[in-house]
């Protein structure tokens, strides 16, 4: 097969490590050269990444192609750019020039329904975000309440009058283009220009713009009755990789998935504006399976951690507390049982938002069952987990093993989201603070920084069990790639070469 990526952005979770998922079974996957793609806020080539995708379908069996990446340049940009909305729409002309070419190939799309996050912080945001972020979301929240009937009219004026007209209105103009895009996508659907579309939500909430933005498009789903050509659920980062497994493992199998228990699964993650048993049901969907009810009929047993009430590692992270490291650790006891009993099971890891569990880790561990679960993920939001982890497991089904390319993802999310995310982050941004120090690192710091990240994830990988004896970090591949603490980059090599 063939397969075509053109990105949200730049960033390895959705380059490098979506490579490394297709390489488990053996696909390989093509996306523009780099020069092409977004630096974080600065868009990418528009007209390249256009002129890439018309190019390389030629010879293409599937384009996974992101929204944001073709009409806007990147992820990010598309909160940013003041583009109109007839020039971002038309981008999507490129989509009906390859429909023409080629009436048979592949045609995936994904896009985000814009996120608006409640916090004073404007690194992935406009500007009006570093002093306004906050009073943004109440704005936000106040208005759907009053499109629901809900309102307090007093409320709806406060919260307008904390914000400064001018740049709001630019704000919710972005809004409304960037919802206008998605709904041409749905016109692309039901015209036949794009066979499959995903529609996910990222960093949202019950209330908000966001979500009374994916109502609407849930009334259109209704309306225009695409079934399965369409999802919508919770998450973002991880829907590459999702896509890239869904068509890698191929529609013939449609794995029937089990999760391990519903304890929990009633909860609203954090960052998102659901019960987790939703984000579940959407991103099996999305991967090709089907849920199942019982253990024995399934496939695959998907082990959702559910979240706690308290916690989140990159912006409080949680605070030591027996009774949950109590309830943790038994779950792992249960994964456990279940790895022994002979199941395929994929851990996602949604205790905490923004890292893994080192409890439930640490249970598995003393388990002896890390090398043989069929996927782990614990990172960013409770979509972002669920999603990595059912990609990896069903693109490494009958891949498993010491030394494998599966084993070697195995080993990178579990170095990432528990050794960096839960761990060695969180000491690093202490002892910064401690210090004084800026709270991410000048241009100068980075590489030091980056060093001694290295070790002390090389001494935590050591300390993991037999994975530890088989894996180390490849030497100076940890980096920044945003220039900031929050994610690192990193590879892990076979110790034996």
């Amino acid at each position: 097969m063939q397969l075509l990526l053109l990105p949200p952005d730049e960033r390895p979770v959705h380059t490098r490590l979506v490579r490394d998922l297709a390489a488990i079974a053996g696909t390989r996957v093509e996306l523009p050269e780099p020069a092409l793609l977004p630096g974080m806020r600065d868009p990418g080539a528009v007209d390249g990444l256009a002129a890439w995708l018309l190019e390389r379908s030629a010879d293409a069996d599937v384009a996974v192609i992101s929204l944001e990446g073709l009409c806007h340049g990147g992820l990010i940009p598309s909160r940013l750019t003041d583009e109109t909305a007839d020039v971002v729409i038309g981008r999507l002309g490129t989509l009906r020039a390859i429909r023409a070419q080629r009436p048979t190939m592949r045609l995936d799309a994904m896009a985000v329904v814009t996120r608006l996050p409640d916090l004073d912080d404007a690194t992935e945001e406009p500007p009006l975000w570093a002093t306004h972020g906050r009073h943004l979301a109440s704005l936000s929240r106040q208005l759907d309440r009053h499109a629901r009937g809900h309102a307090d009219g007093d409320a709806l004026v406060a919260a307008r009058a904390a914000v400064p007209a001018g740049p709001t209105r630019a704000v919710m103009a972005r809004r409304a283009r960037n919802h206008a895009l998605l709904l041409a996508a749905l016109e692309l659907v039901a015209a036949d220009t794009l066979d499959t579309l995903v529609l996910s939500a990222d960093d949202t909430a019950p209330e908000g713009l966001p979500a009374r933005e994916a109502r609407w498009l849930d009334d259109w789903l209704q309306a225009l009755d695409l079934g399965v050509r369409v999802g919508r659920y919770a998450g973002a980062d991880e829907v590459a990789a999702v896509r890239v497994a869904r068509w890698t493992v191929g529609e013939a199998w449609q794995p029937r998935i089990a999760t391990l228990e519903d304890t929990g699964l009633d909860r609203i993650a954090p960052y998102e504006g659901a019960p987790i048993r939703q984000t579940v049901a959407g991103q099996v969907r999305a991967v090709g399976g089907t849920l199942v009810g019982e253990l024995v009929d399934a496939d695959l047993v998907l082990a959702v951690v559910p979240p706690e009430a308290e916690g989140d590692h990159a912006l409080a992270p949680p605070v030591p507390d027996a009774a949950r490291d109590r309830r943790l650790r038994a779950t792992g006891d249960r994964i456990a049982d279940a790895v022994d009993a002979g199941h395929a099971v994929a851990v996602a890891d949604c205790a905490f938002p923004n890292g893994g569990s080192p409890a439930l880790v640490d249970a598995l561990d003393a388990r002896g069952v890390l090398p043989r679960l069929a996927a782990y993920a614990g990172w960013n939001t409770a979509g972002n987990s669920i999603g990595s982890a059912l990609a990896h497991a069903v693109v490494g089904r009958d891949a498993r093993g010491a030394g494998t390319p599966h084993e070697r993802l195995l080993v990178h999310r579990l170095v990432e989201d528990v050794g960096y995310q839960a761990q060695v982050r969180t000491h690093l941004r202490r002892d910064r603070s401690l210090a004084g120090a800026p709270a991410e690192p000048g241009v100068a710091e980075r590489a030091p920084l980056c060093a001694s990240i290295e070790r002390d994830l090389g001494t935590w990988l050591a300390g993991l069990g037999g994975l530890g004896s088989r894996w180390r970090i490849a030497e100076g591949s940890v980096s920044l790639p945003w220039g900031r603490t929050f994610e690192c980059d990193l590879e892990v090599e076979a110790i034996d070469g």
